[in-house]
């Protein structure tokens, strides 16, 4: 078959001319910028704005699966987002905290206690979400006049919560159910996702949508683990999942910063080292006393931590025992680590349960 060239195809008078038809281009400057979700799980490890994968609105330098590096905090506060990046406490126009702290399960290594968002762009008011001795708390309004809201008790454990909405947030929270390992067998194979199920276990899936002048700006997905409606509930093994999904803030005295990285598209300059994480540590009296956000003790207080080093080979392995029951990609470096730290199906089935909620969100 013989190749035509496009100028045997083409002529000058199939083309308009721009000028004698009076046609112009308009460039359009003004595309919204685009959203991303930062994850906090496990023990707890990240995955940045500057997602593994590259996508369309937000591709990583080579497209390459380099991003989004799991790294693990201390006990105490750290702030997770923060727009503008450097700013005092009277400018920040948003920022994300988290509670990191240690559970009976987790006794040297800090999971998530709580999260709470607060700044210019919620007017005055600011929420807080933290689990204590096997409660859930969230509160919203004003530092001096915040109230509760999506209350429950454990008598109507799994029943319809009521939502919250006003001008400046929409919250939820339903019930979702957990995943379970297959109790018949305890060596995972590649089938083995094929035979996973729901149980009965039911965890709290928490929603907020934070709202300026109608239009949403910030999302907080927040999943409750370890909750139980039965007297014989651990009070000190509940951590949290979280996602804060947001829109991209880079412009001149916006660009964000926190351990969620910058979100510009760079994974390898997000915050991964000890050095970078410490700088992001919040004094407790500022969190509790000046943001009156937080109003429970850390409890049980971290024990000594102990430095934990895997193979590439167990690295491996433990990876693709996640994949196996269906971990999603972005997940499984922090499965696998959590899973060779402490090798119990519990680990396993949080990050199961957190799978679909991972996925769904954008």
């Amino acid at each position: 078959m013989q190749e035509s060239s496009v100028s045997d195809n083409c002529h000058e008078n199939d083309r308009p001319d721009p000028y004698s038809w009076g046609q112009h281009t308009t460039h359009l400057n003004c595309r919204m910028p685009p959203w991303g979700k930062c994850g906090v799980y496990g023990d707890p490890h990240f995955t940045t704005f500057d997602l593994p994968h590259g996508d369309a609105d937000c591709p990583n330098q080579n497209s390459k699966p380099h991003g989004g590096k799991p790294t693990q905090t201390g006990e105490g506060y750290y702030s997770v987002v923060r727009v503008p990046k450097t700013s005092t406490l009277a400018n920040i126009q948003l920022e994300v905290i988290g509670k990191f702290g240690c559970t009976d399960q987790h006794k040297t290594a800090s999971s998530t206690k709580g999260f709470a968002v607060h700044g210019t762009r919620l007017g005055e008011n600011q929420l807080s979400i933290e689990v204590f001795e096997g409660k859930v708390e969230v509160k919203w309004g004003p530092k001096d006049g915040m109230k509760q809201i999506l209350r429950w008790r454990r008598n109507n454990f799994g029943q319809l919560v009521l939502p919250y909405h006003d001008s400046g947030l929409f919250a939820k929270m339903i019930w979702v159910s957990g995943k379970k390992l297959p109790t018949n067998n305890r060596r995972l194979g590649s089938n083995t996702s094929r035979r996973l199920g729901n149980s009965n276990k039911k965890i709290p899936l928490y929603y907020f949508a934070f709202k300026q002048n109608g239009l949403q700006h910030l999302r907080l997905f927040v999943e409750v683990m370890n909750l139980k409606n039965t007297g014989t509930d651990q009070y000190d093994t509940h951590f949290m999942n979280g996602i804060v999904s947001m829109q991209m803030h880079n412009g001149p005295g916006r660009e964000q910063g926190g351990i969620c990285g910058n979100f510009n598209c760079d994974p390898s300059d997000d915050p991964t080292g000890k050095q970078d994480k410490e700088s992001l540590k919040i004094e407790a009296r500022r969190v509790e006393t000046r943001l009156g956000l937080f109003h429970h003790e850390f409890r049980p207080v971290c024990g000594a931590a102990t430095a934990s080093t895997f193979s590439d080979a167990d690295i491996r392995e433990a990876k693709n025992r996640c994949k196996a029951i269906g971990v999603a990609e972005g997940l499984r470096q922090g499965c696998a680590e959590d899973y060779l730290d402490n090798p119990h199906d519990d680990r396993l089935e949080n990050y199961m349960s957190f799978t679909p909620l991972w996925d769904t969100v954008r």
